[in-house]
């Protein structure tokens, strides 16, 4: 039996990275009125697990299935060709779908003002909301995304998607009671034994110093995601930051991932570790 019985469920399985259980959930059980956002997120999962749906019957909405089109090619690019994604900012931008994916591919394509305003067209959509937050975070606009994070506050209803945006803000906001703000929120997702929670608790616990519960977090990473090259990335974080010799880790991700842009910044006066956490953070976790 699915354990996805409703847009809730969808929801906190997909934006923490619950591939498995999205994958398993049978849209012909879920509500009417959740059919199609929870047939949008499985659809989404499944192109991004490397499967390639033949056609999106499950969504009603055209421009949604024009959407998922442009994501499945963007995909099998090898997330190559950002302008596929892009090229939706000029459609039905009055559409969540086509909003997230236009956006997303600006932002790829470091268009990050052109993201924003297709954005700011969202009519309460948590997702957007992240992103947004990515985005402003990338911009190094911390205040606008503190004040991006208390404006939806209220109205948040601790929607999956708002609580990550909080924690990314959170984590490049100076103080160490905005990381253990990201921390809590991380620790309490991470119990869904995901990598990607895994990842942003380990990510906030270096952050606050506490190294040795880092590398045990790493641990259980390793054991829900074996060699992930985000996973590895940390690891190199924690070895910087005890002033171990990193050259086999970095060498297993090399065999991973050998294009991983850590390389360039270690290769830059060996990077120090809190900014590499600051700069992969929310690439990592959301």
């Amino acid at each position: 039996m699915s354990t996805i019985e409703n847009i809730l469920d969808a929801r906190l399985a997909f934006f923490t990275g619950d591939t498995k259980s999205l994958l398993a959930a049978n849209t012909a059980e879920i509500k009417d009125e959740h059919k199609d956002a929870v047939a949008f997120l499985k659809y989404r999962a499944e192109i991004a697990g490397g499967l390639t749906p033949a056609n999106f019957d499950d969504v009603s909405s055209p421009a949604t299935k024009e959407a998922l089109t442009a994501y499945r090619k963007f995909v099998t690019s090898g997330h190559k060709d950002a302008a596929i994604l892009a090229g939706l900012a000029s459609s039905n931008t009055d559409n969540e779908a086509v909003q997230l994916f236009g956006a997303t591919g600006l932002y790829l394509e470091g268009k990050l003002d052109e993201a924003l305003s297709l954005l700011e067209k969202h009519e309460g959509s948590f997702e957007a909301v992240l992103l947004i937050a990515r985005i402003l975070v990338d911009q190094n606009k911390i205040d606008a995304a503190q004040k991006l994070i208390h404006d939806y506050a209220r109205t948040s209803d601790d929607d999956v998607a708002y609580l990550l945006a909080s924690a990314i803000v959170a984590m490049r906001a100076n103080g160490d009671d905005n990381v253990r703000s990201a921390y809590y929120i991380f620790e309490d997702l991470s119990q869904h034994k995901t990598g990607n929670m895994l990842l942003g608790q380990a990510l906030t616990e270096i952050q606050l110093g506490r190294i040795d519960e880092a590398k045990e977090t790493l641990t259980k990473v390793d054991e829900v995601v074996p060699q992930d090259p985000n996973a590895l990335v940390a690891k190199i974080v924690v070895g910087l930051s005890d002033g171990d010799d990193v050259t086999e880790l970095k060498d297993e991700l090399k065999k991973v991932d050998a294009k991983h842009p850590i390389f360039e910044d270690l290769a830059e006066k060996n990077a120090l570790f809190d900014k590499v956490v600051l700069k992969y953070a929310d690439k990592i976790v959301a």
